[in-house]
């Protein structure tokens, strides 16, 4: 069952071609197959032509790094697909063995392995963003209420670095540790929560 590309009933009205990744006695986890587009073939990934201005190069060359790009495995072309397609990681399908339909073809290991290690590094980035997000909204709250959040900025910064994200200058060189100046008549109050 594991490495074969079956046809697979999603509901009642999509059948699609997906990859086996994992096999249970009583369900089956399925990732989706689409089409490969030109970006997604491993040899023109590092090519660059000579036409293309500076810009354009580093442009291809951080969209070729951004971590929000990996959302698939190339695959080729199988005995038994129509064209080279792409294995989707981030759709996966969880079915009984009644909806898988027939099978289309078989792939190596390897590609299985390529595919489960990609979904981990997915996986890992969705949690790392949303950490983020969640920390972004707390350096915000306690900039309203005058609380220290130097702690969640050094964690931001951990986190920008491992997404491959561009840093954010130090906001530290500020007076007070970067807490909320109100200016008065006569001179500055610091209120500090």
């Amino acid at each position: 069952m594991r490495g074969s590309i079956y046809l697979v009933k999603i509901n009642s009205q999509r059948t699609v071609p997906a990859l086996c990744l994992k096999a249970n006695e009583e369900s089956l986890i399925f990732a989706q197959l689409r089409t490969a587009k030109k970006e997604d073939h491993p040899q023109q990934a590092g090519y660059m032509k000579r036409k293309y201005r500076k810009k354009r190069v580093l442009q291809e060359q951080k969209e070729n790094n951004d971590p929000k790009n990996i959302d698939g495995v190339f695959i080729g072309k199988p005995e038994g697909l129509k064209n080279e397609s792409v294995v989707m990681v981030k759709k996966l399908f969880k079915v009984n063995k009644e909806a898988v339909r027939k099978i289309i073809s078989e792939i190596s290991e390897d590609i299985v392995i390529r595919c489960l290690k990609t979904l981990k590094e997915v996986k890992k980035i969705d949690h790392l963003q949303q950490e983020l997000k969640q920390l972004k909204q707390k350096v915000q709250f306690a900039q309203l209420h005058n609380e220290r959040y130097d702690h969640h900025e050094k964690r931001i910064d951990q986190i920008r670095k491992k997404l491959n994200y561009p840093a954010t200058p130090n906001k530290s060189r500020k007076a007070y540790l970067n807490y909320r100046e109100v200016p008065t008549d006569k001179q500055i109050t610091i209120y500090r929560g």
